[in-house]
């Protein structure tokens, strides 16, 4: 039957720079998961949401966490993930 595709809209907590406060961010994110526990824990999902957030210049450390799942959306059934 294939593994169900979510388009998920999301708010990500990250750092940036000197600062010790976290700054958040609302972004998408497209995978085969839809809680935020399971999204932080799928790399696939989670290198999507450090493309958006950081630069591909950025030279500290690349850290963010989803934080909230706004809304989910079901796009379909996909073999590729099965």
């Amino acid at each position: 039957m294939g593994r169900p595709i979510y388009f998920c809209d999301v708010i990500v907590s990250f750092y940036k720079g000197k600062g010790k406060s976290p700054f958040k961010m609302r972004s998408w994110v497209m995978g085969a998961y839809d809680t935020p526990g399971t999204i932080n824990r799928d790399p696939h999902m989670m290198n999507q949401l450090l493309s958006r957030v950081y630069d591909s210049k950025y030279k500290g450390i690349k850290k963010c966490m989803v934080v909230q799942v706004v809304s989910v959306k079901f796009l379909g059934n996909s073999f590729y993930y099965d």
